[in-house]
């Protein structure tokens, strides 16, 4: 009999500790990543050319075409590594705002978000500056109703909840809408650019039905045995 209550007391903590880890585990903690790999995704223009992305007016048509050498796009990564080029200013102001949300002395505007999730359930994926280098863009882009659309690659669940962050005249807002396009990238449009915090949560997985109908099982029985 002692064999048997000590097998079943080990089986009871085993499937704790399963139902514990499907329960609490959140790999979405704060936290930024330092990818430094190409996460804007190409479109193709009119003409089959490959763009980077695309300027639409207030009613949504599209004016103008963004190509590659008009846009840049800087990475944390590479802004802490001085390996790579870059001008100062862009440099200097992506690390003081990854530092300033490193170490928490400034957090995103999560109050501002449609959403029932929780800050904490919340992080930050991605932080990267964009800058339009070419002045007939940037000056269109000034115009009232004019928005820059841009798809970056996130490697996302299709039901991921997405948002996205500005950095602009040192505060934080939210853009004009983000779309979580189900094959892991994001459409986002913005109305200005600068730097930028791409932020994502998940649902947690539930915990799998053979789980929960042996801890139902073997608690009723327990139950009884110790009556």
């Amino acid at each position: 009999m002692k064999k048997v209550i000590s097998l079943l007391t080990a089986l009871m903590l085993c499937l704790t500790m399963a139902c514990s880890v499907y329960a609490v585990e959140d790999p979405f903690v704060p936290s930024i990543n330092y990818r430094n790999d190409a996460l804007l995704v190409s479109i193709k223009d009119d003409a089959g050319n490959v763009a980077s992305g695309l300027l639409r007016d207030a009613d949504g048509n599209i004016i103008a075409y963004v190509y590659d050498s008009c846009l840049s796009i800087t990475s944390i990564a590479e802004a802490l590594d001085f390996r790579y080029a870059m001008p100062e200013d862009i440099r200097e102001e992506l690390v003081d705002v990854y530092n300033e949300l490193n170490d928490e002395t400034v957090k995103l505007p999560y109050d501002e978000l449609d959403t029932d999730l929780r800050p904490a359930d919340i992080a930050i994926r991605e932080l990267i500056d964009a800058t339009l280098a070419c002045d007939d863009h940037a000056a269109e882009l000034k115009k009232e109703g004019v928005v820059i659309e841009l798809i970056f690659d996130l490697g996302i669940d299709k039901d991921a909840s997405v948002f996205a962050f500005t950095y602009i005249e040192g505060e934080w807002g939210t853009i004009v809408n983000v779309v979580n396009n189900g094959d892991g990238t994001v459409t986002c449009t913005f109305e200005d650019l600068c730097p930028i915090a791409l932020c994502v949560a998940e649902q947690q997985p539930e915990v799998p039905s053979w789980v929960a109908r042996i801890w139902e099982t073997l608690s009723n029985w327990l139950a009884r045995f110790f009556r």
